[in-house]
């Protein structure tokens, strides 16, 4: 069973995993409750780079992971323009079983 470790009562209600060096004795699994301030960890998003989608030339539908992505011609403009730039990987339609996703903000 995970155990929770909240660190104050202040806390946003956001869970985290501890580092192994701050497991409880016995726990296989633990969580910590985020303060207000560490909602920045809640932000980290995987990125996605032109490379990562082998460079595709045409807006659409392509496999990728466990699902498939969507990409539109704006996405592939700006690639074109700076073949560095990554997106956010948002999963469309979450609550579905089939998985899609779409990029998202430009980081």
């Amino acid at each position: 069973m995970a155990s929770a470790k909240p660190e104050s009562s202040g806390g946003c209600g956001a869970f985290t995993f501890l580092a192994p060096s701050e497991f409880q004795h016995g726990s296989k699994t633990a969580f910590r409750l985020l303060e207000p301030n560490d909602l920045s960890l809640l932000k980290n998003f995987m990125n996605v780079g032109w490379n990562d989608l082998n460079r595709v030339q045409e807006p659409g539908q392509y496999p990728f992971r466990d699902g498939t992505i969507f990409i539109t011609f704006a996405e592939i403009a700006m690639w074109k323009r700076k073949p560095d730039a990554e997106f956010q990987l948002m999963r469309k339609h979450p609550i579905q079983s089939q998985v899609a996703y779409v990029l998202g903000k430009q980081v």
